[in-house]
């Protein structure tokens, strides 16, 4: 599954760089990285997919992982508007 999603994500496809971004975070069928999920994540939100930006925003809340949460977290609610 992560191969599928990794080739999509590649190629430019927002939602698969999400999901593969759930897998590096939970760890399920790739090694745990929050560092590579975040990276994922941002990407995702970058391109507007709506569950990277809920993703994004919930990290911001809890304050974890985030080096510039206030500067992230502007750029990314202008783009969820």
């Amino acid at each position: 599954m992560a191969a599928l999603y990794e080739r999509q994500a590649k190629d430019g496809d927002a939602h698969s760089c999400f999901l593969l971004g759930e897998m590096y975070e939970s760890g399920f069928g790739v090694g745990r990285s929050m560092d590579k999920a975040i990276s994922l994540f941002r990407a995702a939100a970058e391109k507007g997919d709506p569950d990277a930006l809920a993703k994004m925003m919930e990290l911001f809340e809890k304050g974890k992982w985030l080096p510039n949460p206030r500067s992230d977290a502007v750029r990314l609610y202008k783009i969820a508007a």
